[in-house]
């Protein structure tokens, strides 16, 4: 079933909004006759601050990180 058909009441208009674009563009698959692709969302990132143990956290780190992966 398309995420525009879920109810979503405690969204946050940010989320929402995210949710309609990942419905538009399975929705826009759907129509180009791809019909079994599954779209999975997902987060990475390098965090820059944290607790004073944490190894490796800093600003350095994060642009390089990703740096890198914008250039996969």
């Amino acid at each position: 079933m398309p995420l525009c058909c879920w109810s979503f009441p405690f969204t946050t208009r940010r989320i929402f909004k995210i949710i309609m674009l990942v419905d538009a563009a399975h929705c826009a698959l759907n129509a180009m006759g791809f019909k079994d692709v599954e779209i999975v969302v997902a987060e990475t990132g390098w965090p820059y601050r944290g607790y004073p143990n944490e190894v490796g956290l800093s600003v350095e780190n994060a642009n390089d990180y990703n740096g890198n992966l914008s250039k996969m």
